[in-house]
């Protein structure tokens, strides 16, 4: 089963858009508005399973957005209490998720306030959401925010983001980040088993990570943006671009 989400455009306010391809067929899914202006940005399904979990932001009622999270079962959308991040904030955002079985989601955006941004990461375990800054713009030196995030089993995770920075998590625990790609941003991150990852960027290069060594980018799609990836196993993978081009790596 595959699930892309979105945002339609059909009304005076963005609404929450999901279609579900199963058994070759296309078919719109409704998805549960939460509130003004919601943008579902990332989505993850579990692996021989019907369980989906999409991620975005609404407005929340203050001066910028909030967090959001979404279930699916197969037949219907949840949304899920717990995502949303409260406190007086210029934004917070979800750009990325992934979900190692129906027990474990890890998504990865931005959390702000009015003083300081910084790289947000968001836990759901067995229904339960807790959320962490990674890292601290104002104070280490980072770019703020992570585009992307991939969870080959629930106890190892990579995260990335602008400045090609990239944060291993192992054990329960996030550590320092890794400057894999200083010359562009990463965009998205697949890693089909817990020591091999493969990362794509904004000058259309990949970087492919085994055992925690991050090699250098190649230059893949010269000229374009990659936004997307997914690599079903070490030997496979195929990525998009944002001039609708699609590579395929073997």
């Amino acid at each position: 089963m595959m699930l892309p989400v979105g945002t339609s455009d059909q009304s005076t306010s963005p609404e929450p858009l999901a279609v579900v391809y199963h058994g070759g067929t296309w078919s719109t899914s409704t998805s549960p508005i939460a509130g003004l202006d919601e943008n579902l940005t990332a989505v993850s399904c579990v692996k021989n399973t019907k369980y989906c979990m999409a991620v975005g932001h609404f407005w929340f009622g203050g001066p910028g957005p909030s967090t959001v999270a979404q279930a699916f079962d197969g037949h219907t959308w949840t949304v899920l209490p717990g995502a949303e991040i409260s406190g007086y904030a210029t934004g917070d955002y979800l750009s990325g998720v992934s979900c190692a079985d129906v027990t474990f989601c890890v998504a990865a955006g931005t959390i702000g306030n009015r003083n300081d941004f910084g790289d947000l990461i968001e836990t759901d375990s067995s229904g339960t959401w807790s959320s962490a800054k990674i890292s601290d713009g104002g104070t280490i030196g980072l770019p703020e925010g992570l585009n992307a995030v991939s969870c080959a089993t629930t106890g190892s995770c990579v995260a990335a983001g602008p400045g090609g920075y990239v944060f291993p998590y192992a054990q329960g625990h996030w550590s320092s980040p890794t400057d894999a790609d200083g010359a562009s941003t990463i965009t998205a991150l697949s890693c089909p088993t817990a020591s091999t990852c493969l990362a794509v960027d904004t000058s259309g290069g990949v970087l492919t990570d085994s055992s925690d060594s991050w090699s250098a980018p190649l230059s893949i799609d010269p000229g374009h943006a990659l936004s997307a990836v997914s690599c079903p196993s070490r030997g496979f993978c195929l990525a998009a671009d944002t001039s609708g081009n699609i590579v395929v790596g073997s």
